[in-house]
C-alpha cells in the first residue's frame, strides 16, 4: 500500500487552501474552505495538490463524495460518478446521490470544459471535505 501525506499551511484565509490530501490505493480526500462565490466553481485537485486532469490519466472512471463540514444543514453533500476518454474529446459527469444544484451549504458538481468543478450555494465560511475515488478506465 502506498500512502503520501502532503500538510499545507494556512497563512491567509481569504483563500481556498488545502489542508491534507492522501493517496492510497487509487484514492484520497482533501479538505478546502468554501469560497463562497456561487458564480465559479473550484477544480477538482489531483492526488498532488494541482489541477485533477494534470494529475490523472486521461480515461479514468472516477467517483467524487462532497460534504461540507460543520453545517447542521441535512444533505450537506453529493457523489458524482466522473468518465472521460483518452482523448478528452468525451466526458460526462453522472449526478449518483445526495444535492444536484446550488442550494444553501449544499455541495453540487459542474463541469468547466472537462474539468469537474465543485460548487456551493451561497453559504459562509464553511469547510469542504472532498473524497476522490480513481476506479480506473
Amino acid at each position: 500500500m502506498v500512502l503520501t501525506k502532503l500538510r499545507l499551511h494556512r497563512t491567509d484565509k481569504s483563500t481556498p487552501q488545502t489542508v491534507v490530501v492522501a493517496l492510497s490505493w487509487g484514492a484520497y480526500s482533501y479538505t478546502q474552505d468554501n469560497n463562497g462565490d456561487t458564480a465559479t466553481g473550484q477544480n477538482i485537485l489531483g492526488p498532488s495538490g494541482g489541477n485533477y486532469l494534470s494529475e490523472v490519466t486521461n480515461g479514468q472512471y472516477t467517483e467524487f463524495v462532497i460534504v461540507t463540514l460543520g453545517t447542521g444543514t441535512n444533505n450537506a453533500y453529493c457523489h458524482y460518478r466522473y468518465d472521460n476518454n483518452s482523448d478528452l474529446n468525451y466526458y460526462n459527469l453522472s449526478f449518483i446521490s445526495g444535492n444536484s444544484g446550488s442550494s444553501s451549504n449544499r455541495p453540487y458538481m459542474v463541469l468547466s470544459g472537462a474539468n469537474p468543478q465543485w460548487n456551493s450555494g451561497p453559504t459562509g465560511n464553511y469547510t469542504v471535505s472532498i473524497f476522490v475515488k480513481n476506479v480506473g478506465h
